[in-house]
């Protein structure tokens, strides 16, 4: 995180269960740099229930200081998938949210989510995270369920 206050980067990702004064003064210093802070809980272990998962999405929300906020949990079933996602609406969070459960139950859950949803590329050996999916692989299911909205041409 240091490194990216010194590049300037658009937003920072900090871990919510570290709160205390380090992170207290790296927020203030993103602050005064005009560096977005998102707010995240990572659960490696078992997924969490619904209240557990709103529970960390709200205290993501780091006091006000993020601008969003991000739980990521490890699927181990395809209703994974639908709980975090039905965790972050639950929550009614002041900010954005990205809520992603890894693996391959979880896809469906990069594929309902609408905030900076992490993407990996087809010629990239590997994807960064368990079931990231591409770009276009996300775009073709919103399509075919119906989730992108139509678009109209005309020709003048």
């Amino acid at each position: 995180n240091e490194v990216g206050l010194r590049a300037g980067c658009e937003m920072l990702d900090l871990e919510a269960a570290r709160d205390g004064p380090p992170m207290r003064d790296m927020i203030a210093r993103a602050a005064r740099l005009g560096i977005g802070i998102v707010g995240s809980f990572h659960e490696l272990g078992p997924m969490p229930s619904q209240e557990g998962v709103t529970t960390a999405l709200r205290r993501c929300c780091l006091g006000g200081a993020a601008a969003v906020a991000k739980f990521v949990g490890v699927a181990s079933e395809p209703s994974h998938a639908l709980l975090v996602h039905s965790a972050a609406a639950a929550a009614e969070l002041p900010v954005p949210h990205i809520a992603l459960a890894m693996g391959p139950f979880g896809r469906m859950s990069r594929v309902l989510n609408a905030t900076l949803t992490p993407v990996t590329h087809p010629l990239l050996p590997a994807a960064a995270a368990p079931g990231q999916l591409s770009v276009a692989e996300i775009t073709a299911v919103r399509r075919s369920l119906g989730y992108l909205p139509s678009k109209e041409f005309f020709s003048l």
